[in-house]
């Protein structure tokens, strides 16, 4: 796997924290992060494919006008 690499800024104290466990669970603080940043990623993208089911149940049942929902480019958000 061909791999990039990235920097970022965070606060000293996720930092400490990402050292204590990296050191706790011998795990490398890379792999720390890289598990981080894919649950974070595979979760996000779970809530936007509920929420586009919830939209598209809204728009086959015609309970689209007035419910709050508002769509463009193939996102739907909550107005509420």
């Amino acid at each position: 796997m061909k791999s990039a690499t990235t920097s970022l800024r965070i606060p000293t104290t996720l930092r400490a924290r990402l050292e204590r466990h990296a050191k706790r669970t011998k795990t490398p603080r890379n792999r720390v992060l890289l598990t981080a940043l894919e649950r974070y990623l595979e979760e996000e993208g779970e809530a936007g494919r509920a929420l586009e089911a919830r939209r598209q149940s809204l728009l086959a049942s015609g309970e689209s006008a007035g419910s709050g929902w508002e769509t463009g480019e193939g996102d739907a958000w909550p107005t509420k």
